[in-house]
């Protein structure tokens, strides 16, 4: 295997450093890399460096090896949201024009969450997300509303496999408590996460459903707290949901015909 790497062109080389990485080995080590390439610990090392610099790869939150990059993760996320970004787009455009707020449309991967598409608020102060990069569930309002609308047992299965640990300030650590507060945002139909995830942000966040009536994917205002109150959030919330309706509709949503599975309280 050593000698048919070598006679690989640069590029074939970072390419096949990439290919490397599947849904059964997300995160690899230098030594995992440099086994399965069966590159020269010299190269790899330099191929790495490479990668990182173009965000390609990137060190795992852990620091024990790497990952794919955001270049990549926002180029699969438009590959894969295509449909719902096109059917998103003039939604969010007006919730962004009218509340003069950053707008994002998030999908649920997994454990996580990533934007997908999003609009930025005019102002010079302005939360915005970074796209691409996934952020755990439990943490703001689009990562609660994702949550709060999964399978009774998908949910089991979350907080089995999820350590909740503190993102910001406020972030809930307690199942018990964050159980409760998902219950509520089920029959709500919106979530609002105050320094959950940031210390100066907060998010707002909508269901969007397909037309199946799953739940992959929300809407959310993301503003600076210094910018929230009781009043603002009452003014933003039938936007949002307007919104977040109007596109789960164009999706063929149809509602009452489409049963919703509700968390477990």
């Amino acid at each position: 295997m050593k000698q048919k790497f070598l006679k690989l062109k640069p590029l074939e080389r970072l390419l096949t450093i990439l290919d490397l990485f599947t849904p059964n080995f997300k995160l690899l080590s230098f030594s995992d890399i440099v086994r399965l390439s069966g590159l020269p610990k010299s190269t790899v090392f330099r191929l790495i460096r490479t990668l990182e610099d173009n965000n390609l790869l990137q060190k795992a939150s852990n620091m024990q090896g790497w990952v794919l990059g955001t270049w990549l993760l926002d180029k699969l996320a438009l590959l894969m949201n295509q449909d719902i970004m096109a059917y998103s787009y003039d939604h969010m455009r007006w919730l962004n024009n009218l509340t003069q707020e950053t707008v994002c449309l998030w999908r649920r991967v997994g454990n996580e969450r990533i934007c997908v598409l999003q609009f930025e608020s005019p102002h010079e102060l302005r939360m915005v997300a970074e796209p691409g990069k996934p952020v755990p569930l439990y943490c703001g309002g689009a990562g609660k509303i994702l949550l709060a609308y999964l399978k009774p047992q998908e949910l089991d299965e979350y907080f089995k496999n999820v350590q909740l640990k503190p993102v910001g300030p406020r972030t809930i650590v307690d199942e018990n408590q964050l159980r409760r507060e998902l219950s509520r945002i089920n029959v709500k139909g919106v979530a609002v996460g105050i320094k959950e995830r940031t210390s100066g942000g907060v998010g707002i966040a909508a269901p969007i459903y397909t037309a199946d009536g799953q739940v992959e994917y929300c809407l959310s205002l993301y503003l600076p707290v210094l910018r929230f109150s009781n009043k603002v959030k009452q003014q933003l919330i039938p936007l949002l949901k307007k919104s977040a309706s109007d596109i789960s509709t164009d999706l063929g949503f149809r509602g009452s015909d489409v049963i919703v599975s509700r968390v477990s309280k």
